[in-house]
């Protein structure tokens, strides 16, 4: 509020009771949230701290690869070797 004008956007969309946490899934942007303190709908970023959304998504991505090499590599370490020393996927 300035003098006696609202600054601020006339409100349009979802307004969230708190800003939910980011998701690579999800583009960054301003999003309406209700502030705990005054109950007033206020603009906040909803996006990756350092509002770098192509590092964020590198460093998803290579958390998740790392899961599932790790799933494989324990996977494959459970299966019995055949005489090849090779192992079989299908279970027997």
């Amino acid at each position: 509020m300035v003098g006696n004008i609202n600054v601020e956007p006339v409100m349009s969309g979802y307004v969230f009771s708190k800003l939910p946490k980011y998701c690579v899934a999800m583009k960054p942007g301003v999003l309406w949230v209700r502030c705990p303190d005054c109950g007033k709908p206020h603009q906040e970023y909803f996006g990756p701290s350092d509002r770098d959304e192509r590092t964020a998504e590198i460093v998803f991505l290579r958390h998740e690869l790392e899961l599932a090499a790790a799933i494989l590599f324990d996977r494959n370490a459970s299966l019995p070797a055949l005489p090849d020393g090779t192992y079989s996927l299908r279970g027997g």
